[in-house]
């Protein structure tokens, strides 16, 4: 919650940070995430209005629930081959996302993942994902999905691309 903060350098000793670490820090516009981390805790970005773009380092392997939620100014993410899990409502309200690329390897997608994320237009999502949860898309009103997989797999939630009664138009069998 500390307001003032506008940046970050974190030492390459960090390993892990915690949950809420930087919580509503509004005026946090850019940090770099040491390859020496390995965690990011839930909601450890939470609120971080200003934050622009985030580049996660190689090291870590899940990206947690609400860790970049309601980050409204972000709009570039580079979530690296590592990466296994995206927690729920992790990107929810990032209204400046436009894209974002789910590496191969990613085996979940947690509900409400992008929830709200008005400006995502495109969206791949490879053969390796095997459970996305609920609204995981909701709100993404102009987003394209694209899908490696020939159909939906049975890991997927049933609402997993909807928005109220609306579903988000999905293009199956597509190699990136």
């Amino acid at each position: 919650g500390n307001s003032q903060l506008c940046s970050i350098a974190l030492p390459d000793t960090l390993t892990s940070i915690g949950q809420g670490s930087f919580r509503n820090c509004a005026s946090l516009k850019t940090i770099v995430i040491p390859a020496s981390v390995a965690s990011i805790g839930n909601s450890a970005f939470y609120g971080c209005s200003s934050l622009s773009s985030v580049s996660i380092p190689n090291s870590v392997t899940s990206i947690g629930d609400y860790t970049f939620c309601e980050c409204y100014s972000l709009s570039s993410v580079n979530i690296p081959s590592s990466v296994t899990s995206i927690g729920s409502g992790a990107f929810s309200g990032c209204s400046s996302l436009t894209e974002v690329s789910i590496p191969s390897g990613v085996t979940s997608i947690g509900g409400s993942a992008f929830t709200g994320c008005a400006s995502l237009e495109y969206i791949f999502i490879p053969s390796s994902v095997t459970t996305i949860g609920a609204f995981a898309f909701s709100g993404c009103d102009v987003l394209s999905i694209f899908c490696e997989a020939p159909s939906k797999p049975s890991g997927w939630d049933d609402d997993w691309n909807a928005w109220g009664l609306l579903m988000r138009p999905v293009e199956w069998g597509v190699t990136q």
